[in-house]
């Protein structure tokens, strides 16, 4: 469901809209091109340092790099993650 309904379209405006902005985080455009470097780059340091069984935590901080994070660590299937809203408990 994750790359049917994120990853393809955002693939798509990558080749289509690569230069067109995506977020505008702390007063700084950034491109569907620029997220998808970021998204690389932290994809790549996963796969150099990933092992089997470790517990992989993420700071949330509103930057271009948690919003990558986020996309990286899904597309290396480490995503498991439990957030806590209002006292309910969003387990995927």
């Amino acid at each position: 469901m994750f790359i049917r309904q994120i990853i393809e379209p955002f693939l798509n405006c990558i080749k289509h809209f690569g230069g067109n902005n995506v977020f505008f985080i702390k007063e700084k455009f950034y491109s569907y091109t620029d997220f998808a470097e970021h998204v690389s780059k932290i994809r790549t340091a996963l796969q150099s340092a990933k092992s089997t069984g470790t517990n992989i935590g993420l700071v949330a901080n509103d930057d271009v790099e948690t919003y990558a994070s986020i996309f990286a660590l899904r597309l290396e299937g480490c995503l498991r993650y439990r957030a806590f809203f209002k006292e309910k408990l969003i387990r995927t």
